[in-house]
């Protein structure tokens, strides 16, 4: 059963990609379609409408030169596609955007007047009516941020079905490696959780880290906005990941190096808890909000990249350690897709932001389950045997039946539990006739007697707690809940008449019982034994011959 249970999350993703393609073929008008039409660029045409000139831009996207805070406007006349209805994609990164249709408001969508708020960008599907070719459609954005001021991204066009089909193609995957990296961060997390996978509470760590991670690439994945409308979410999932998923990681690190380093990573984890600390404190209070903190939040990321690099060059230098050794090479390999993405972020486009280091993300994600694979089943090999090796040491193996180091250490754990104890009470057998057996019939008919003994034991007290051989032709039971009349009634039961048949031989099992119930003066197991032994040899003594008797 448990094999079936690993194959859940790839049913998860096979279905989330069929409910994305079936939404994908969903009109406005909730009716299922097949989408025959094809996505339309328009990028080209446009010209950036100025007080001074309209200047005619060669396509999108561009970047122009305006300030924060300032609208600018893109215009174009529409073309002959646009007799029929046709929905607009258009994507506004944190930014303000109204469309005209012939001067004409058709759409608009501005920020929350609260700065509390986390500015988000955002798709803009932009609905155009038929009839709509050779009319004049404008376009004017606004973003309070410089670097971001004048940024146009491409635009396309077609009907809805195609627009979300074309959403999917082209980021869906984005979307699916964040859950992917999602899946497997609860694996680890919540797996160390359960001892029968092996796991241990450092994998936790890094369970949490791929979690936090992949929240950032989800938010990161321009897919966001469908899955959730809350703005807040929307606005601040990124950033809050970002600025956390390091916190893990070193705590994972810090508890793997030795104590002369810690403190370096004890450092950071401070700086780290301070800052995001202060970025949500500063967008709270309208200081600075998140996309003006998250510059601080990559050089700290940086820093700590290259302080645990070089820690961990150190200690693999000093002792050659193979965690540092593992740990070295998956930072070097991460901090590569990283610097890419803040080169990205600085002098790329917002085009591409997250490509680099989610494909990074994705290859280490792989990388790190296919390890956890192995330790589970390294760790489950080792327990196995642990267990096998523990059960031959506590296990008699003629009878089956627990030996006496299981007796003695099951009875001290009893008594460390003083609730348990009123209920215990101890039963100790004796074989009578088992030397004369051997004598007699062999030591192989011996065995077989010292087995079905056992069994005729286990038969009657099992129910009622555990029974274990102690000794050559002793056993003994540790039993609950068994009152005098009980304990009576059975060892008047097992020590009537009882015979096995082996080979035409009829043999008689003769034992002898006593039996103890715990009392408040029983400071230790010895104690309760003492007594029970006492009594199965008060039992033996009382069934043989008086020596008296035959000399009358």
């Amino acid at each position: 059963m448990r094999k079936n249970r690993n194959l859940w999350p790839v049913i998860g993703l096979i279905l989330l990609i069929i409910t994305l393609l079936i939404v994908s073929a969903i009109d406005d008008n909730d009716q299922l379609i097949i989408n025959t039409d094809e996505i339309s660029t328009f990028n080209q045409g446009w010209v950036w409408v100025t007080d001074d000139e309209d200047i005619e831009l060669d396509t999108l996207p561009v970047s122009l030169d305006v300030n924060h805070d300032e609208p600018y406007t893109i215009r174009q006349t529409l073309p002959e596609d646009f007799d029929y209805p046709q929905v607009i994609l258009v994507r506004a990164s944190l930014s303000k955007i109204i469309v005209k249709l012939d001067h004409s408001l058709i759409y608009e969508h501005t920020h929350e007047e609260d700065t509390r708020i986390p500015h988000a960008s955002l798709w803009h599907l932009i609905e155009i009516p038929a009839g709509s070719s050779g009319k004049t459609l404008d376009i004017t954005f606004e973003t309070p941020y410089q670097d971001i001021a004048g940024t146009l991204n491409p635009i396309v066009y077609s009907n809805h079905s195609a627009i979300y089909e074309y959403l999917i193609n082209t980021y869906g995957y984005r979307l699916l490696i964040g859950l992917f990296v999602f899946i497997a961060g609860l694996i680890m997390m919540f797996g160390s959780s359960f001892t029968y996978l092996g796991l241990q509470k450092r994998d936790g760590l890094i369970g949490l880290f791929a979690v936090l991670l992949s929240l950032w690439l989800i938010a990161e994945s321009r897919m966001l906005q469908f899955v959730t409308g809350s703005h807040i979410i929307i606005g601040s999932m990124a950033y809050l990941a970002l600025a956390s998923f390091p916190i893990p990681l070193l705590v994972f690190i810090h508890r793997s190096v030795e104590k002369t380093y810690q403190k370096w990573i004890r450092v950071l984890l401070v700086l780290f808890s301070i800052q995001l600390f202060l970025i949500i404190l500063f967008q709270a209070t309208g200081i600075s909000d998140f996309y003006e903190t998250v510059i601080y939040t990559q050089v700290l990321i940086g820093i700590a990249i290259v302080i645990t690099i070089v820690i961990l060059g150190i200690v693999y230098y000093k002792t050659k350690d193979a965690f540092a050794k593992k740990f070295l090479s998956i930072i070097g390999f991460l901090s590569v897709f990283f610097l890419a993405e803040i080169l990205n972020f600085i002098w790329g486009t917002l085009v591409n932001v997250s490509v680099y280091l989610s494909f990074g993300v994705f290859l280490l994600s792989i990388y790190l389950l296919i390890n956890l694979f192995r330790n589970v089943m390294n760790r489950m090999k080792e327990g196995y045997e642990k267990e096998f090796y523990q059960r031959l040491a506590y296990l008699d193996q003629l009878t089956n039946a627990k030996n006496r180091t299981a007796f003695e250490a099951d009875i001290d754990q009893i008594f460390s539990n003083p609730q348990e104890l009123t209920k215990v009470s101890i039963i100790y057998i004796d074989i009578d006739n088992l030397k004369e057996i051997n004598d007699e019939y062999g030591h192989l008919q011996g065995d077989q007697y010292l087995k079905e003994a056992y069994q005729m034991i286990s038969q009657h007290y099992a129910p009622y707690g555990q029974c274990y051989r102690v000794g050559g032709d002793e056993f003994a039971c540790i039993v609950k809940n068994m009152n005098p009349n009980l304990l009576s009634a059975i060892k008047q039961h097992i020590q009537s008449e009882h015979t096995i048949a082996d080979h035409g031989l009829d043999i008689k099992i003769s034992l002898s019982i006593g039996y103890s119930s715990f009392r408040s003066q029983d400071e230790k197991p010895s104690d309760l034994i003492k007594r029970a032994d006492d009594a199965m040899y008060l039992d033996k003594k009382a069934k043989k011959p008086n020596p008296a008797s035959h000399g009358k």
